[in-house]
């Protein structure tokens, strides 16, 4: 990186000094796009830790429909990713995870203290958690399915009725929460995430 820098002056006794200039490698510049920010990063790897649970068990078989612990691993996983993403945004937790990040000292490294100043973005982890936790939920549905089709024991009509209830509730609240349709329908949005939240809690 070029540390060069350029004095002009502006009038007798006077002069200002510009910054560095220097140039940011290639892969560096692509890794800090707009669309790969700190906030998507954190919402990929949300995703990927899920996708990572998933293949694992899937590897060793042990979700299986026949003797239901492919249910009972489904809504746990559900529940869990539902539980983060709701956690992440309460208010005491959101402002202990400020108030920690406040903490640091100006003795700390530059690189770190920047990482620490991304606290904000922990909607990430929000949006990941909630998608993760929507796309078990399909899952878990499709599985009652096809246990109830198949006759096992635990999957009663009102478990359909009250999943296929709850899918759509969640999928309407992460449609309303896409961008452009928050950005233009704001209202909606709200509304959705308030009352559509309450709906689930209360149907579940």
């Amino acid at each position: 990186m070029s540390t060069e820098t350029n004095t002009s002056v502006i009038a007798p006794g006077f002069a200002v000094r510009q910054l560095p200039t220097g140039r940011v490698a290639p892969f560096v510049r692509r890794f800090k796009r707009p669309r790969l920010t700190c906030y998507h990063r954190l919402t990929l790897s949300v995703l990927v830790v899920n996708l990572g649970v998933f293949l694992y068990h899937q590897e060793r078989g042990d979700w299986l429909i026949s003797d239901g612990t492919a249910l009972s691993a489904l809504s746990t996983v559900m529940l869990v990713n539902v539980a983060v993403a709701i956690l992440i945004r309460q208010q005491h937790v959101i402002n202990f995870l400020f108030r920690l990040a406040g903490r640091g000292a100006r003795s700390w490294p530059l690189g770190l203290r920047s990482a620490v100043s991304k606290v904000y973005h922990v909607g990430g982890i929000h949006v990941g958690e909630t998608v993760a936790g929507t796309v078990w939920l399909v899952a878990f549905t499709c599985a009652a399915i096809v246990a109830r089709s198949r006759e096992a024991p635990g999957v009663s009509p009102a478990t359909l009725v009250l999943a296929g209830s709850l899918v759509a509730v969640t999928v309407l609240i992460a449609a309303c929460a896409v961008p452009p349709v928050r950005r233009r329908a704001h209202n909606a949005f709200e509304v959705t995430h308030r009352f559509g939240g309450w709906t689930a809690l209360a149907l579940f």
